[in-house]
C-alpha cells in the first residue's frame, strides 16, 4: 500500500484547515524566498537578487521534487554529498518514493 509519509515518522499535523487556500506568490516571496537569499546567498548573489526580490521585481518560490513526500519535507529521502575532488554534488535517491518528478 502506498503512503506519502516516510515509515520512520508519523503523518504531519496540518498547520491550516484543509480548505485554506495556498499562499499567494508574494507571501512565499517575503516569507521564504527573501529569507533564504538573506541567510544562504553569497554576498554577490545578495547584491544582485535581494533588491529585486524586496521590491517585487522578481518573485521567488520553491519546488518539492520527490515523488513520495508531498508536503512532508521531513520525510525527504534524497541525500546530496559534496565531492570536493570533483567539485560536484553526488545525489543519492535510494527508493522509488525518492524519485524526482
Amino acid at each position: 500500500m502506498y503512503t506519502p509519509y516516510h515509515h520512520h515518522y508519523p503523518p504531519p499535523t496540518p498547520l491550516f484547515p484543509a480548505n485554506t487556500p495556498p499562499l499567494p506568490p508574494p507571501t512565499l516571496n517575503t516569507q521564504m524566498f527573501i529569507p533564504t537569499l538573506q541567510s544562504q546567498g553569497t554576498p554577490e548573489q545578495q547584491a544582485y537578487w535581494l533588491d529585486l526580490a524586496l521590491n517585487l521585481k522578481i518573485i521567488g518560490t520553491y519546488a518539492q521534487t520527490e515523488l513520495g513526500h508531498g508536503t512532508y519535507v521531513r520525510g525527504l529521502e534524497t541525500v546530496a554529498v559534496y565531492d570536493p575532488q570533483h567539485q560536484q554534488f553526488v545525489i543519492h535517491s535510494p527508493t522509488l518514493t525518492s524519485t524526482k518528478v
